[in-house]
């Protein structure tokens, strides 16, 4: 277990963060970029791995070499592991109007780095990422040209990329949130499938959309769901997934959940499926403080990340709250709810009237800020990185059983043991 190690302290804001582990043996690196904000000089896109082995971090690495440094405006990173340990990261974009995002591997646990690769222009930033245990890399990214709409572009196993890919979604802008998970990767009998969430632009504020096909291609399916009470009109963000399998009797299905936060209402919401995005059930209350966040006394809630015990099936999320925490030097810690994956409803029950009775999770943080949490399918151990006090990156693991009560994992019935005779010999 790792408490609280601080991995990377730059001199400027760290206005972007991305966490990523080995989806089987479960090692993170983390990613963030600094951002000057009183000199003219370059953004820059920070890495650093785990080396389990050795049981500690390696050095940190910039990977925007060769004239690839972020620009004034658009900063992004989003960082992989695919299933031979190779790290990837994707980033951007530079100044307008070439707006290009690059991508780098490295097959050394962040020891050394590939020369960048430019993935494309005219795009607003990168979104997510997700890859899988045979080798392919999917990134979800924000296109400005020609038209405005998300896209994805593909690494196959064989190190090429390949052309962008247009996503079938028209109500998005450019600061809309998005977030891609795998399906079904490496499940037997079960197909495996992209899966992705948007949140709308400012004419559908109160909505957010879920879209789906197969990984190795195909038509997309669009659905969209619906925010209800406070949540109508105001825009989500910061959203992160999550792919995991869970148990029906004998049966193991694929599921998917995401979770955002609404930062102008102080609120935490989840969107699960229970059978790899096909059908998809209500948004649901994680936390709501029913207070704004403008303001020295407001509440401001700016990450929200999800997790999964597998043998408690109950899912997580870690939340950040109550003051702004981006730029550091505010109050602000890391909080958890959790639900069964049999019921929709989040504990504890924090709506406004009850939010005070939060209790912090014990993270180790006091000025959190961007925050990121990632497992190994099924791994019983998550990581989270955040950003604390504004420029420096913090990680440690979760042991998901610490933050669940005992009554959510199954009881084991005791069995009598049948008595063994001894044979007899016949002596008195």
């Amino acid at each position: 277990m790792v408490d609280g190690e601080t991995v990377m302290r730059l001199p400027n804001a760290l206005l972007a963060l991305d966490l990523a582990v080995h989806p089987v043996q479960n090692w993170p690196a983390v990613a963030a970029v600094d951002i000057p904000v009183v000199n003219r000089d370059h953004a820059r896109v920070f890495v650093r791995a785990y080396e389990p082995r050795g049981g500690g971090w390696g050095d940190s690495q910039t990977v925007d070499t060769e004239g690839s440094h972020p620009g004034e405006r658009f900063r992004s990173v989003a960082l992989g592991v695919t299933g031979d340990g190779t790290l990837h990261a994707v980033w951007g974009v530079t100044d307008f109007p070439e707006l290009a995002m690059f991508a780098s591997e490295s097959h050394d646990r962040g020891k050394h780095w590939s020369s960048p690769t430019r993935l494309g222009g005219g795009l607003f930033g990168v979104l997510d990422m997700a890859t899988t245990l045979d080798n392919q890399v999917f990134v979800l990214a924000m296109q400005r040209d020609p038209e405005l709409a998300p896209v994805i572009f593909r690494r196959g196993a064989d190190g090429r990329w390949g052309e962008r890919e247009v996503l079938p979604l028209e109500h998005v802008w450019y600061a809309s949130g998005g977030a891609l998970v795998v399906a079904g990767d490496g499940l037997p009998g079960v197909e495996p499938h992209l899966v992705a969430m948007l949140t709308g632009d400012e004419a559908e504020a109160g909505t957010v959309y879920v879209l789906r096909r197969p990984l190795s291609g195909g038509v997309w399916s669009v659905g969209s769901r619906s925010l209800s009470g406070a949540e109508v009109g105001v825009l989500p963000g910061a959203v992160r997934g999550l792919a995991y399998t869970w148990r029906q009797g004998q049966t193991a299905a694929p599921a998917v959940s995401f979770t955002f936060t609404m930062r102008d209402t102080a609120s935490v919401l989840a969107l699960t499926s229970l059978d790899g995005g096909v059908t998809w059930g209500s948004v649901e209350p994680v936390a709501r403080s029913g207070q704004a966040s403008v303001g020295a006394s407001g509440t401001y809630i700016q990450s929200a990340a999800p997790a999964y015990d597998p043998v408690a099936q109950s899912l997580i999320a870690v939340w950040t709250c109550c003051k702004d925490g981006l730029w550091g030097n505010a109050e602000s810690t890391h909080y958890a709810s959790w639900r069964p994956i049999s019921s929709p409803a989040w504990a504890p029950e924090l709506r406004p009237e009850t939010f005070w009775q939060r209790v912090p999770l014990v993270t180790g943080s006091s000025a959190a800020g961007l925050t990121a949490v990632e497992q190994a399918a099924n791994s019983r151990v998550a990581w989270m990185a955040w950003v604390e006090d504004g420029q420096a990156v913090r990680v440690r693991t979760l042991p998901l059983d610490r933050m669940l009560p005992g009554a959510a994992y199954p009881t084991i019935t005791p069995t009598a043991t049948p008595l063994r005779t001894q044979p007899t010999t016949g002596r008195p």
